[in-house]
């Protein structure tokens, strides 16, 4: 019997694009054009001149909202699947956020992440429990619930439009 040549640590030559493996409808390329549409001010006015130079706003509100569309809520979890997810590496860009940045993040722009929201329609309860597998919030406070039910929100109603544009075309 002849196999095809196996040698998983043979290193590529030229390496694949993302948009050959994972393909060009996918839900991370959807969800990276959107961002890029968004205003990022909101974000980008608590970053000052001084200190060391934070990852773009952009790259955290693209790893969360497909953090949250998968059901992804722990940024523990979250930092594992940048490291490992092909998708997710691509929205990080190749960089390698760290949990106490990301959960950082979802805290510090509650009000910006809310602000995003309402330009999108509003999913019932019971979807986000059904699809999305987000059965109970991960943080304590009415503000921290507010942002994580926000993100949820926003990463639903995002991955609903991208079914929709792809069942129309």
């Amino acid at each position: 019997m002849k196999f095809l040549p196996y040698n998983p640590d043979q290193a590529y030559l030229l390496p694949p694009s993302v948009q050959e493996v994972l393909g060009e409808e996918h839900l991370c390329f959807f969800l990276h054009r959107v961002v890029e549409r968004l205003d990022q001010s909101g974000f980008e006015q608590d970053y000052g001149e001084e200190g060391p130079p934070a990852s773009a706003p952009a790259l955290r509100v693209k790893v969360w909202l497909y953090a949250y569309a998968l059901g992804v809520t722990s940024s523990r979890r979250l930092e594992e699947r940048v490291r490992e997810d092909l998708a997710f590496r691509y929205l990080a860009g190749g960089a390698s956020p760290d949990p106490w940045t990301l959960n950082e993040f979802r805290r510090q722009h509650r009000r910006a992440i809310y602000e995003r929201r309402k330009a999108i329609i509003e999913p019932v309860f019971g979807v986000l429990k059904e699809q999305r597998g987000i059965r109970r919030f991960r943080c304590r406070g009415l503000a921290r619930v507010g942002v994580e039910m926000a993100l949820a929100a926003t990463a639903h109603n995002l991955t609903r439009r991208w079914s929709y544009q792809r069942a129309m075309a």
